[in-house]
């Protein structure tokens, strides 16, 4: 598609050079014809290289976006599991102090294993990095100044941990 973009305003250009050179009835010579037409192919890449470059910020955009729709899948994911152990819990203390092994089943249930944490869980790299940095009391605009990571991933990292130490 591009290639025909750049290839139509060649033709354009040169038709309209010509109509404006047969208008003023003067001879056209080689070099004349030969220097419009670099014009327009250099007119052409340039155009061409613009396009490029937008195209490769829009699938940029597109990745961060599914990242974002992701971690916010899994918040929702994370936020539905503990409303559903918290009102089983919720069930549990309200019918007594004995233990159901019923009501146990739905609250282990109510639970994705991904979500539910376990004695091997460990938190990546980064996001260990960044709890580390809260913990020292750094607010999300320093930790990103400090560690080099953008400010909307620092946060995203804060939220998804405050989730988990929810569930």
């Amino acid at each position: 598609m591009l290639a025909a973009l750049f290839f139509f305003l060649l033709y354009r250009k040169a038709n309209l050079a010509l109509e404006q050179v047969s208008l003023a009835k003067t001879d056209i010579d080689v070099d004349t014809v030969v220097a419009l037409l670099a014009e327009l192919e250099d007119t052409g890449a340039a155009i061409i290289e613009r396009l490029e470059n937008k195209q490769a910020e829009l699938e940029q955009l597109v990745e961060l976006l599914d990242a974002k729709m992701l971690a916010i899948q899994m918040a929702l994911e994370a936020q539905s599991a503990y409303d559903v152990a918290h009102k089983l819990a919720d069930q549990a203390s309200t019918q007594g102090s004995g233990s159901d092994p019923r009501l146990d089943q739905q609250i282990a249930a109510g639970v994705p294993d991904s979500l539910a944490p376990t004695a091997e869980t460990e938190l990546a790299p980064k996001h260990a990095l960044v709890l580390q940095k809260q913990t020292e009391g750094l607010s999300a605009v320093e930790i990103a100044q400090q560690t080099g990571l953008k400010l909307d991933e620092i946060r995203l990292i804060l939220n998804l941990l405050q989730v988990q130490s929810k569930t």
